[in-house]
């Protein structure tokens, strides 16, 4: 936990330390630019240095070589560094607003990387109905008893749409970047994929919650929602971080389907502020509860104890403490001596 505060510091200091930055350093806007405004140095460095960090330790969590590596997870560490490399662009785009290029890569980076947070959510929740029943998802013989789909579908079902929505906003993003009646064709486009993107989410959403009510009128106690405890049940701690993270996912794509509605030289566009503020913030919420809470060892813990280990039901290992554990797995079961949920947030530093 001290380390995770220790993080949660170092990057406040960093943001302060914008602060000067911004009021020293005066860019006049430059005919051409893009945006309609000059990009702000120290609310892009913010979000830079933030999507820098998370980037980090969701890394970390996927590919730490002391325990078993989270390959199904990889989407969201190379969402993030996309989305980390757009918004440095930025930055460089506040002292270069005509540059085309610069702003072509920055547009796609920003708004095409969310596909693969989406898609990190698909795949978690798949994962998190197989370890219900003590099981991975492929060896699911039959329908999961809490969820609506097989969980092997969601993969096939959720990402099979986030990739093609992420085609038709890639299509549509690329038009919106040049100049004359194809850009409007490219609004029209990108417009069409987010909406599709959103309705999608919305569904999976639907999904996520009937499930967990499924489970709340099997044991209304163990699995109620308000049953947060960080000491207590993994399975309520990983539907609420679920739900965290969807809110965010929500409020960025009815914000995308407002802005393309409304076209380039409409408020949202024009104004920085809402890129902040409904775009960039809700994401980083959004996959920051994943670099501070690792789902993979929540998961483990949810298998484990779907398999009769239920004396774990008030502890759960820390992601250094569950490194040690996956190095001899059939150890996992009896033991006793796991650090609680708080201590997840620790591995995230």
């Amino acid at each position: 936990m001290a380390r995770s505060l220790l993080i949660i510091a170092s990057s406040l200091l960093l943001v302060a330390s914008t602060v000067p930055a911004v009021s020293a350093d005066t860019v006049a806007y430059q005919p051409g630019n893009p945006f309609g405004y000059v990009p702000d140095l120290g609310g892009n460095l913010t979000y830079a240095i933030l999507y820098t960090l998370i980037c980090t330790a969701t890394f970390y969590h996927t590919l730490n070589p002391r325990k078993k590596v989270d390959k199904w997870a990889l989407c969201l560490p190379i969402g993030l560094l996309f989305a980390m490399v757009g918004y440095y662009i930025r930055v460089a785009e506040r002292y270069n607003q005509t540059e085309q290029s610069l702003y072509i890569v920055m547009y796609l980076f920003v708004v095409l990387s969310p596909a693969a947070f989406l898609a990190f959510n698909y795949i978690l929740f798949g994962r998190l109905m197989a370890a219900l029943e003590g099981k991975k998802p492929t060896e699911i013989k039959g329908k999961s008893k809490y969820s609506l789909l097989h969980p092997r579908l969601f993969k096939v079902i959720f990402v099979t749409s986030d990739i093609i929505t992420f085609l038709i906003q890639a299509a549509g993003g690329g038009l919106q970047t040049s100049d004359g009646p194809q850009r409007k064709v490219g609004d029209k486009i990108f417009l069409a994929g987010v909406a599709a993107q959103g309705a999608s989410y919305l569904l999976f959403a639907t999904v996520t919650l009937v499930a967990h009510l499924r489970l709340i009128r099997q044991d209304p106690q163990r699995f109620s929602p308000l049953n947060i405890s960080l000491s207590g049940n993994p399975t309520v701690l990983l539907f609420d971080l679920l739900y965290v993270s969807s809110i965010g996912i929500i409020v960025r794509s009815v914000y995308r389907i407002v802005e393309n509605a409304m076209g380039y030289d409409g408020y949202l566009y024009t104004h920085e502020v809402f890129t902040f503020t409904l775009d960039a913030l809700p994401l980083i919420i959004a996959t920051g509860v994943w670099a501070i809470f690792w789902p993979g060892t929540l998961l483990r813990r949810i298998r484990a104890e779907a398999n009769g280990d239920r004396g774990f039901d008030e502890k759960i290992p820390s992601a250094s403490a569950g490194a040690a554990e996956e190095s001899q797995p059939h150890s996992l079961v009896g033991h006793r001596s796991e650090a609680r949920v708080s201590d997840i947030g620790t591995s995230a530093s």
